[in-house]
């Protein structure tokens, strides 16, 4: 029973993350994603989003 409180607990965890990731100014979305590999391609497309 802890075990299913436990993933319950860690899965609404990871929605509310995604939930804030999504929700986020692109521009901050773009800060955020300059650490990848493929930051470049995604930045862009966030900018041309953002205009």
């Amino acid at each position: 029973m802890s075990r299913d409180v436990e993933e319950l607990m860690l899965l609404h965890k990871r929605v509310i993350e995604n939930l804030e990731e999504f929700t986020m100014p692109a521009e901050k979305q773009i800060e955020k994603l300059k650490r990848f590999d493929v930051s470049d391609e995604v930045a862009s497309d966030f900018s041309d989003i953002a205009l």
